[in-house]
């Protein structure tokens, strides 16, 4: 299974995600799609509202919870 990444990017006060996998990826990065990603060692802002036009990427999976049985269950 290829590598997914979570692209969080923020510019003119909008905030997108993008779903990409690892050569989609690159070759964004590569174009610039996203312009200079260099700010990215330096974030400490944790609202993307104050990042500029920036982006943070995210290395994952998406992962979707099973449902399980209830053992007990209580009613008032």
């Amino acid at each position: 299974m290829a590598d997914t990444y979570f692209i969080i990017h923020n510019g003119d006060g909008d905030t997108n995600v993008d779903v990409l996998t690892r050569e989609e990826l690159t070759k964004r990065l590569n174009e610039e799609y996203y312009g200079d990603v260099g700010f990215l060692r330096e974030i400490t802002e944790k609202d993307t509202n104050y990042w500029g036009d920036a982006l943070l990427i995210i290395k994952g999976e998406i992962i979707i919870p099973k449902p399980v049985k209830v053992i007990e269950e209580y009613e008032l």
